[in-house]
C-alpha cells in the first residue's frame, strides 16, 4: 500500500496564446480553477508536497506559505512534467500527476 505521494499539478504550458490564459487560470467563482484541484490535494492524507508547473503568474497566487512549490512549464507536456518533477527533488517511487482543470475533484476522491 501507498503511504505518502508528492503530487504533480500541470496548470498550462508554454504553448499558450499570447494573452491568453491557461484553462487553470481562469476564474471559477471567487478562485483560480487550479485552486480548487490544489486545496483538494492540499487535505490528502496521503498528499506530501505539491508541485504546480505553470506560468510565471503563479508565483502572484502560491508562495511559500501555500505548502506548493513552483515550475515553469517545459515546450512539451512530458517536459511540464519533468520540470514539475525536478522540482519534488524526491526519489520516490511513487507520483501523482494530475491537471490544473478538473476543480470537482475532490480530497476524497484522491485518497481513495
Amino acid at each position: 500500500m501507498i503511504e505518502r505521494v508528492d503530487a504533480v499539478i500541470l496548470a498550462g504550458g508554454s504553448g499558450i496564446e499570447e494573452g491568453n490564459p491557461a484553462k487553470s487560470m481562469l476564474p471559477l467563482g471567487s478562485r483560480l480553477m487550479v485552486d480548487y484541484v490544489v486545496d483538494a490535494l492540499k487535505n490528502c492524507q496521503s498528499v506530501e508536497n505539491i508541485v504546480l508547473v505553470g506560468p510565471e503568474e503563479l508565483k502572484s497566487y502560491y508562495g511559500p506559505e501555500t505548502r506548493c512549490l513552483l515550475a515553469l512549464p517545459g515546450a512539451t507536456l512530458l517536459e511540464s512534467f519533468m520540470s514539475g518533477v525536478d522540482a519534488l527533488e524526491t526519489s520516490s517511487p511513487w507520483i501523482l500527476v494530475c491537471t490544473g482543470d478538473i476543480p470537482f475533484l475532490t480530497t476524497e476522491a484522491v485518497d481513495d
